[in-house]
């Protein structure tokens, strides 16, 4: 026969996906491990898997540190 065990399954959001813990106090680290693959395994069969991260905007140009001439002003004294 089957024994019950507690435990708690955390579903976070982060800005890159979502993340998954999985705690069985009582049972070796092996079925934590299993639970988690196996709930990973059906959401990505029942929701597809998870959409590519956007790309990240162009990096804009950066302008010289203060106190540093930038080029026009170095036009403007020759």
């Amino acid at each position: 026969s089957k024994s019950e065990a507690n435990g708690s399954v955390e579903v976070v959001e982060t800005p890159s996906g979502v993340k998954i813990f999985v705690q069985l106090p009582k049972l070796p680290e092996y079925h934590e491990a299993m639970l988690r693959d196996a709930l990973l395994r059906k959401l990505r069969d029942e929701y597809g898997p998870p959409p590519r991260a956007p790309k990240p905007p162009p990096d804009k140009p950066k302008s010289p540190p203060k106190g540093e001439p930038s080029d026009e002003t170095d036009r403007n004294r020759g």
